[in-house]
């Protein structure tokens, strides 16, 4: 868990919440997302500042933030990061992590495509996902969605913006044809080094 004692904290605002209002400020697009025992069973913590970001946290860790509230500073990070929420499609970005934790826990993929070494090598500098890069497609799949991009070693590289409707959609596709645009890859920590002033998420 990181705290922020600067000026910026000053302007971040902390607080818990439940299952049930994640989904209503998502307007339900997480339900999709994750089995009903998953988010219950956590504590919810949401900080408004610049961004808003959701967190998920445990008993435990939620009496110690509560004793960093107290004191007037506040959490950077704390828990798994499930994403950044928005006013308006798509409403939650969610994370890699948080990602990763539901597809373990679902034991399979959805809304997600897998792509080939090929493939995700350009997608790690920033690049959308091309129909020739495509091994598998996860359904449920709707135009305009944020989808998890993983790769052939099964671990989630990044989030993309579905281009197609469904599954089916993608066969019908030419090889140069975009699948999915990018959103957020985790190559993005990696150039921060070269290109400051690259935005984490690009919508």
């Amino acid at each position: 868990m990181s705290i922020r004692e600067d000026k910026v904290a000053k302007e971040i605002k902390c607080y818990f919440t439940t299952y049930d209002e994640l989904l209503k400020k998502t307007f339900n697009a997480l339900e999709i997302l994750v089995a009903s025992e998953v988010l219950p069973k956590h504590t919810v913590m949401i900080c408004e500042g610049e961004f808003v970001e959701a967190y998920l946290i445990n008993e435990e860790l939620k009496h110690v933030i509560e004793a960093i509230l107290a004191n007037n500073r506040f959490p950077y990070s704390a828990g798994i990061y499930v994403g950044r929420l928005r006013k308006s499609k798509p409403y939650i970005i969610p994370s890699v992590d948080f990602l990763t934790l539901i597809y373990e826990l679902k034991r399979e993929y959805f809304k997600a495509v897998k792509i080939r070494d090929e493939g995700l090598k350009p997608f790690l500098y920033g690049k959308d996902v091309l129909k020739a890069s495509v091994t598998e497609c996860f359904p449920p799949l709707n135009n305009g969605d944020v989808i998890g991009v993983i790769g052939n070693d099964g671990y989630v590289y990044g989030v993309a913006l579905s281009k197609v409707s469904d599954c089916n959609e993608v066969l019908k596709l030419n090889p140069n044809d975009v699948v999915a645009t990018n959103v957020f890859d985790v190559g993005w920590f990696l150039r921060g080094e070269t290109r400051v002033k690259e935005k984490k998420f690009k919508v």
